[in-house]
């Protein structure tokens, strides 16, 4: 564009030089007549400059109107972005226009400065053309305040929606994390009692994730010995409360390793329980001696293995206390003996 200008503004300096050659031998009727033809068309250029810029305020009116109803109607931003995009694309055509009358204006300045010594009423036509310039430029440059204007309340709806989207996010997450807090797990244990027999027992409790504590209750059936005379074993039913807190490899304290929710790590955890309830009596070999039953409870630590995703696999050394009543001499008798437990979780 810049090789353009130059060229019509030698063209223009050389139509100058001929018109002022022209101009000093014409007659005087010639020259007034040249003088009034430039007249004519600085009349017809304000025409078209005022049409010019009577179309940029209808345009700017209409951007106006566009930029409220942004805020107002968001399922309707991309329509509106379109036709934002096109009206922006015509004031970029007008100011190309515009651009284009204002270079016709500086040539005929020129014209008016080549023959400003000859003429000194062509003096106030080339300040007006100027103030026109001037106004050009300022309707201009408020269009392209317009246009940024636009641009920074589509970013800022834009901005508004992510932050909103991202609040309703951050408020399912929570939502998940209150409803997945309690677990459910249920735990099947073989204990094998040296020298003293056998429990098996089920056990439903429920896992605060939170707080890296399980609570739970158990039922089960328990065979005992006794160490002095063996031919007549006790046959128990328990009922312990159990309480389990797990220590992660790594320092990490929690219930991962229940498998229920959460992906296993490592393949092993470390854990220690505490179990203590109250057993009643189901059947002895010799009646005479044991009549019921009475506290019992254990406590240690325990290995969690991670051999199967679906149900897992554990296994504790257990230090366990058992009383019973004796019938024949009316006291209780304390059995105290370590153990191994395995486990299934599940």
């Amino acid at each position: 564009m810049n090789s353009t200008i130059t060229n019509k503004c030698a063209l223009t300096f050389c139509f100058l030089i001929f018109f002022s050659l022209l101009y000093c031998v014409m007659p005087a009727n010639a020259q007034e007549s040249a003088l009034l033809r430039l007249r004519n068309r600085m009349v017809e250029l304000k025409k078209i400059s005022s049409d010019k810029q009577q179309q940029i305020d209808e345009l700017e009116g209409e951007v106006l109107s566009l930029s409220s109803q942004t805020t107002r109607l968001k399922r309707e931003n991309e329509e509106l972005r379109t036709t934002i995009r096109t009206k922006t694309e015509e004031i970029f055509k007008l100011r190309g226009e515009l651009f284009d009358v204002l270079a016709e204006y500086d040539r005929i300045q020129l014209n008016l400065e080549q023959v400003e010594f000859e003429n000194d009423q062509l003096n106030g036509i080339i300040t007006e053309i100027n103030a026109d310039k001037e106004e050009l430029i300022k309707g201009l440059e408020q269009a392209n305040g317009q246009i940024q204007f636009l641009t920074d309340s589509l970013s800022r709806a834009n901005y508004d929606k992510e932050v909103l989207t991202a609040e309703v996010d951050n408020l399912e997450d929570k939502l998940n994390e209150i409803l997945n807090r309690i677990v459910f797990i249920n735990f099947v244990e073989l204990s094998l009692n040296l020298f003293n027999g056998a429990r098996f027992s089920y056990q439903n409790g429920i896992l605060l994730k939170r707080s890296n504590l399980y609570l739970g209750a158990k039922v089960g059936y328990q065979f005992l010995l006794d160490r002095n005379n063996t031919t007549r074993p006790t046959e128990l039913g328990v009922l312990p409360v159990s309480i389990q807190l797990a220590s992660v490899v790594k320092n990490r304290i929690g219930f991962e390793y229940v498998g229920i929710n959460e992906k296993i790590i490592e393949n092993y955890k470390i854990f220690v329980f505490a179990d203590a309830g109250w057993s009643f009596y189901l059947h002895s070999a010799d009646s005479s001696y044991h009549d019921r039953g009475g506290l019992n409870a254990s406590f240690g630590p325990g290995i969690f293995l991670n051999l199967n995703e679906g149900v897992n696999t554990y296994g504790k050394v257990s230090f366990n206390l058992q009383n019973v009543r004796s019938k024949e001499f009316g006291s209780t008798k304390t059995f105290f003996y370590p153990g191994f437990v395995f486990g299934l979780m599940f």
